[in-house]
Formats: C-alpha cells, structure tokens, sequence
C-alpha cells in the first residue's frame, strides 16, 4: 500500500529534480538555511470506502524560506509560480520496482512578504485496495474462471 512515506519520498524528489541548488531543511526551522525548503505532514485522515479500498487524504505544508534580501520578495513570487507549474503534473516515487503517481489537489499558497517564506498548503489523496493478500484470498465462482481460461486461449 502507498503510505506517507511514499508521499515524502515523491515530493522530496519533486523538490530534488526542479529545484537541485536549494537544501531541504530538516532540523532548524528558527534559524533555516536560506534558501530552502521544509516539508511539514500537516494532517492523515483515512476513510474506508467499503471492505476492499480505502481512501487516504495527506495534508502538506511545503514552506519555502527565500533569502532575507531585497530579492527575497522575487523569489517567493517566482517559487509560488513554479510550484503552481509542478504541481499540475503528478508526483512521481518508485515501490516494488513500479512508478507511483501521486495527485496534487488544492494548493493554497500564503507567502509572508515580512518574513519572507512562502507556504504551499496541498493534498494528496490516494484510493487503493486495503490489502492485495485479501485480494487472492476470496472464493471465486469457478464457473468464471473456467470462461477466463478459456477466453485466454482463444
């Protein structure tokens, strides 16, 4: 199953591939390095469709710390202008050897012109099946599965 990790590991990537010269802050976030970017889990919530799929929603923070200068400002309009761009593709991350795509959907942008960071508030929101082993294990009529071999041979 695709799990918060995934969603991580696919923006990490994101962020890795479209912007290669900037850090990804993870510790001092009083005092980040600037520029750089943050990626905070605001929220998870998890709904269960029905006995085979589930429905997770990842809520993320993306904060982007532009330079405290006079181009600061600039940056924070240029970085909101990319983000938007990116985010109309998916996020993609590698599992199992397989390309995941990952769906951005509502990004809210709030840049802090005094302090000069950018948020990106956005969802990720998956669909799949609860477990694949639960999958293999239902009892399947046989008369199906007779016409599937045969229709496979054909």
């Amino acid at each position: 199953m695709i799990d918060v990790t995934d969603a991580f590991r696919a923006i990490r990537e994101m962020l890795k591939d479209n912007f290669p010269t900037l850090n990804l802050e993870n510790a001092d976030l009083k005092n980040p390095k600037r520029p750089s970017f943050y990626i905070n889990l605001v929220n998870q919530i998890d709904n269960r469709q029905d006995s085979e799929f589930i429905r997770t929603i990842f809520s993320f923070d993306l904060i982007y710390f532009a330079e405290s200068t006079y181009k600061g400002y600039a940056d924070l309009m240029g970085k909101q202008s990319a983000l938007s761009r990116i985010f109309l593709k998916p996020l993609t991350t590698k599992k199992y050897n397989k390309t995941i795509y990952l769906d951005v959907s509502q990004i809210n942008f709030n840049p802090n012109t005094t302090d000069y960071v950018l948020n990106a508030v956005f969802n990720i929101e998956i669909i799949q099946l609860i477990s694949d082993k639960n999958r293999f294990n239902k009892v399947v009529n046989p008369e199906l599965m007779d016409d599937l071999v045969i229709n496979t041979q054909i």
